[in-house]
């Protein structure tokens, strides 16, 4: 975050910063003292959230979390607003059916957990207690995941998760603008879980970061890693085994919150990154971009191109040749704490 390195620009934000706090904090207050009003839903609802901005992994976790409530039979929909969609209004991503929308229209997100979620309702809604009724009316749904719910407080939550990227826990210390918080740290008091993610490649010791956590909250925590799961060619699907990277040239790019937990998961399946290209966080890429980049190929004629799944799945709506182009996809796997993950579902199953 060299941004926040400059400590003339963080002066000038300070007053910002204030500002933003002071909004947030009286926004709490009513939450907190009644004075706002929460819908609740005839139906089980947990919240995946986080407190700071930027992709901290909250789509592959629920993911993960659609698929282990969906084994125990439950019926499960997913609740989103679809960040920067152009579509308006309200969006139902039916299960088992061709996905008629881009990821433009839709948002990255929805989109994402569409094609990964196939069995799953999906309903993207500014108003998500409305879409929630929707999943309840239409798909006698049990349990609404509530994603990018931790702000979003006019819907009341059987379970809060917090999602916190361990590479990059608590930004600097400051909200924004002058920092990457987006609620004061105090506010974790709320989660009832906490997880960290890329939890292998943090540069901070793990106890440090739990010590830290505990100043705020005293919830069960839960560890997780971004597991390479598949190389899947984008123009036509055909799928390798992660390790087919190594030793191999790579162009690497990605458009998506934290693209140095991408290049460290190529680094570490050996991957030789011979050009690493970033774009900016939701990035609406266009044909001259993927053009820039098979351009390349020029200088490195046996190179794979491979991106995220993320950026795999909206690019793959162009026009261009793809040949050589690929996605990694990435699963959540949980290496401590799956106990106390379980026993909070339980618990909301059983309620």
């Amino acid at each position: 975050m060299p941004i926040f390195q400059n400590r003339l620009l963080l002066w000038m934000l300070y007053p910002l910063e204030f500002i933003y706090r002071l909004i947030i904090s009286i926004r709490n207050w009513l939450y907190d003292h009644g004075w706002r009003n929460v819908q609740k839903l005839p139906c089980k609802v947990i919240s995946v959230g986080n407190i700071v901005a930027g992709g901290v992994g909250k789509t592959p976790v629920v993911a993960f979390l659609a698929d282990y409530l969906t084994q125990t039979g439950a019926q499960v929909a997913v609740l989103t607003r679809g960040y920067r969609r152009k579509r308006k209004g309200q969006i139902l991503l039916e299960p088992k059916a061709q996905l008629p929308y881009s990821a433009d229209d839709i948002g990255d997100e929805p989109y994402l957990l569409a094609r990964r979620l196939k069995d799953i309702p999906i309903i993207v809604d500014r108003k998500r207690w409305r879409g929630g009724k929707l999943a309840v009316d239409r798909y006698k749904t049990e349990i609404c995941l509530l994603d990018d719910g931790f702000q979003y407080r006019n819907l009341f939550r059987d379970l809060e998760i917090v999602v916190i990227d361990a590479t990059a826990p608590f930004s600097n210390g400051k909200l924004l603008p002058a920092g990457l918080l987006r609620e004061p740290l105090s506010r974790l008091q709320a989660a009832d879980l906490i997880w960290l993610t890329r939890v292998d490649q943090a540069s901070q010791n793990l106890t440090e970061i739990e010590t830290q956590l505990r100043q705020w909250s005293t919830s069960p925590i839960v560890y997780s890693i971004h597991q390479p799961d598949r190389l899947i060619a984008i123009a036509n699907g055909d799928e390798l085994e992660p390790q087919a990277l190594a030793n191999q040239p790579v162009v690497a790019f990605c458009g998506i919150g934290n693209p140095e937990s991408f290049y460290q998961t190529l680094k570490s399946l050996g991957a030789e990154i011979k050009e690493w290209l970033i774009f900016p966080d939701h990035h609406r890429y266009k044909i001259e971009n993927l053009k820039k980049i098979r351009e390349l190929a020029n200088r490195y004629p046996v190179c794979r191109f491979v991106t995220t799944e993320k950026d795999g799945v909206k690019i793959r709506q162009l026009e261009f040749n793809f040949d050589n182009f690929w996605l990694l996809r990435i699963r959540i796997k949980i290496i401590k704490g799956l106990r106390n993950l379980q026993e909070r579902l339980d618990f909301v199953l059983k309620i």
